[in-house]
């Protein structure tokens, strides 16, 4: 996200969400929307329970990004570049599930008329963004200018703050045991 996002607030996302998507969002999804929206940070790693509303909010998120907010976006690259939303989920068929969230937002009839294009892995807007979603390695989204929005855990991560929807992350180190030891317990 950009710096002119910061301004965007949770009621505005909330309102689209409700208006535009007919998805009025749950008070703890649009506190997490508004937590994303208060900081205007540029990249959200959302750590929560299964069945949470991970991939939702982040169809939301992108949808609104690459249609209200896609000025601010195409104002930061150079003229006729695309600018792509990735969306990263843990596996492809999670990647699937939120590209089918956001497929069905854009079929809303104000928004219907922006697609361009429509393929398994991307959504092509007639502003020029692309919304795509990817599963998490590191080709998928290489090559294009992106907002980058990563939603679901990365494998080996916990978390280490008391907003248990936006937290820090840090790796757990993975400790091999060195080769003599482990030829010695075979």
């Amino acid at each position: 996200m950009t710096p002119q996002t910061a301004r965007i607030n949770e009621a505005a996302v909330a309102a689209f969400s409700r208006d535009v998507l007919n998805f009025p969002l749950f008070d703890r999804q649009a506190a997490i929307v508004s937590e994303i929206y208060s900081d205007g940070i540029r990249e959200a790693i959302l750590r929560t329970g299964r069945r949470s509303g991970k991939g939702r909010i982040a169809a939301v998120v992108a949808t609104f990004e690459a249609t209200v907010n896609a000025d601010a976006h195409l104002a930061a690259v150079p003229p006729g570049e695309r600018v792509s939303i990735v969306v990263v989920a843990t596996s492809q068929q999670q990647a699937r599930i939120v590209h089918r969230y956001v497929r069905k937002f854009l079929g809303a009839p104000a928004l219907a008329p922006l697609v361009a294009r429509d393929t398994d892995d991307e959504i092509e807007l007639t502003n020029g963004i692309v919304i795509a979603t990817v599963p998490a390695h590191a080709a998928a989204a290489r090559g294009s200018a992106s907002l980058s929005s990563s939603w679901t855990r990365p494998p080996g991560t916990r978390a280490a703050t008391d907003r248990p929807w936006m937290r820090k992350r840090y790796t757990t180190p993975w400790r091999r045991r060195p080769r003599s030891s482990r030829n010695a317990a075979s």
